[in-house]
């Protein structure tokens, strides 16, 4: 019997545009925290809107100490508000959809993603933009900055990781081999099997080189000496086309492969696990090809997030989390099991949400929190403050996780719905969903005026019977209700007694 406990305030009856932080704000934000839900505030900009491109890259950067300031890509701009506002510092040769940035060395390194426009050095001004010093630093689109050194991928040379020289990100080397350890150059990842790098993760010091079909730990820190690189291969067949989808998390790294399934590669075991979390992976495998690239993650309060296109899709429009200590026993497990399912589904109340790239803040300089730039708008979204969801009233409303998706083949039914509530005006309405409906197909409304605690239960029709079932809840617009619990029965269907 899945039961939920306190896991909301009280909205004490103001107008739904005026809800405070110790008041139930959008339910459908809540989040599974461990064994509970945990609030979720509502969105607010962190900019105004830039115009109708996207923004595809965004970096905080703390090179300045005590005050951190933001990058940001659009179109064929990049953007800085180091001086207080926002403006251009470079203007690139196209618009690029893959712009990256990288901070180390005391610069910020932004990554064109184009073959035309050289990698810049930045301190966040368009007079303090310029390009690389040293002609052999590749033109790059992914990129890290570890052991002292900045790397980037090379995308005239598929196969290639160039590195800097150690302690001066200034100097790149063509070369791929030298006496000296401290030098730059560049190692060549499986040569000749014509595949391209896509992604590149950390997990320490090894470095996690991503293929379309294969996957590559890069070990040591140097051509010569007792850190002399090493390669290893620990995938064949499996990699990514999604360079943002690749993030470290709690012992290990998860990455979007090139089918469009969600994978986790677990460090200490060097395994590779899949089914993370059913039913997330009938939507991901449907993403559209020429979208896989666009898919993106990040790791942010013990969960990861996942923005990518639905099946049929233009863009990234669906947000899902996943707590990581829900599926911790499993990823640990030298058994293979299926991943037990830990999703949220995140949505606003003005449209589906999606972002291009994730940044998360530090909470040195500023407070922690995560952001995303937005999929359709040149806007910057911050997810975890404020009190409104996209500046639209708020609805009272709550849908729990999918049950019953680790038996998909499997008819449940959902024999009691229970709520312990009180309300000061209006009504609670109880709701059933199957299948990962987004429409409801069994509600029904309880009558709740009391300031005192009740019991409300609810047996829902045989229309409730599905593979995956979910319960819901809303209270009237406007009017004061609070939830101590939530519980609901399921189980396989029933089976009717035969005649005779």
């Amino acid at each position: 019997m899945p039961t939920v406990s306190k896991f909301f305030g009280r909205n004490g009856l103001d107008s739904p545009t005026e809800i405070n932080d110790s008041e139930c704000v959008t339910l459908v934000n809540m989040h599974i925290s461990g064994s509970s839900l945990s609030l979720r505030k509502g969105m607010q900009n962190a900019n105004t809107s830039f115009g109708a491109d996207p923004v595809w890259g965004l970096h905080r950067s703390y090179l300045v100490d005590g005050s951190p300031y933001w990058f940001a890509s659009t179109g064929d701009k990049v953007k800085s508000d180091k001086t207080g506002s926002w403006a251009d510092i470079k203007t690139l040769s196209e618009s690029n959809k893959g712009v990256g940035f990288v901070e180390g060395g005391g610069s910020v390194w932004i990554l064109p993603a184009n073959t035309t426009d050289k990698v810049q050095k930045s301190d966040g001004t368009a007079g303090g933009t310029t390009n690389h010093p040293d002609a052999d630093c590749p033109k790059a689109s992914i990129g890290i900055f570890s052991d002292n050194r900045l790397y980037l991928n090379d995308l005239n040379n598929f196969g290639r990781v160039y590195f800097s020289d150690t302690n001066n990100t200034d100097v790149f080397r063509e070369q791929d081999s030298s006496a000296t350890a401290t030098d730059g150059g560049f190692v060549e990842i499986s040569k000749g099997d014509g595949d391209r790098i896509r992604g590149i993760g950390t997990l320490g010091s090894i470095k996690f080189i991503f293929k379309e079909r294969s996957i590559h730990m890069l070990l040591g820190t140097s051509f010569t000496g007792s850190e002399e690189f090493r390669r290893v291969q620990v995938a064949k067949g499996t990699g990514t086309r999604s360079p943002r989808s690749v993030v470290t998390v709690e012992n290990g790294l998860m990455f979007l492969d090139s089918d469009g399934l969600l994978r986790y590669f677990h460090g200490p075991s060097r395994r590779i696990l899949s089914n993370l979390g059913m039913p997330l992976e009938d939507l991901t495998k449907n993403i559209p090809s020429g979208l896989l690239e666009e898919a993106c993650g990040a790791y942010f309060d013990r969960k990861f997030w996942f923005s990518f296109a639905s099946s049929g899709g233009t863009k990234n429009d669906q947000l899902w989390s996943m707590d990581m200590r829900i599926i911790t026993e499993t990823l640990e497990s030298d058994k293979e099991r299926v991943v037990r399912s830990g999703w949220t589904k995140h949505e606003s109340n003005a449209a589906t949400l999606g972002g291009n790239i994730f940044q998360v803040t530090n909470g040195q300089s500023d407070e922690l929190g995560i952001y995303y730039g937005d999929s359709g708008i040149g806007i910057i979204r911050e997810f975890e403050t404020g009190t409104r969801d996209l500046t639209v009233a708020i609805p009272y409303e709550w849908k729990s996780k999918a049950y019953g998706v680790d038996e998909p083949g499997v008819t449940k039914n959902l024999s009691e719905f229970r709520t312990v509530t009180r309300t000061n005006v209006g009504s609670v309405t109880h709701k059933v969903y199957k299948d990962l409906s987004s429409t409801a197909v069994s509600e029904k409304n309880i009558a709740a005026y009391s300031s005192v605690y009740s019991v409300n239960s609810y047996g829902p029709s045989q229309d409730a019977l599905g593979s995956v079932l979910q319960v819901g809840f809303s209270g009237s617009s406007g009017s004061g209700f609070e939830c101590l619990a939530v519980q609901w029965d399921w189980g396989p269907k029933r089976k009717e007694p035969k005649d005779g």
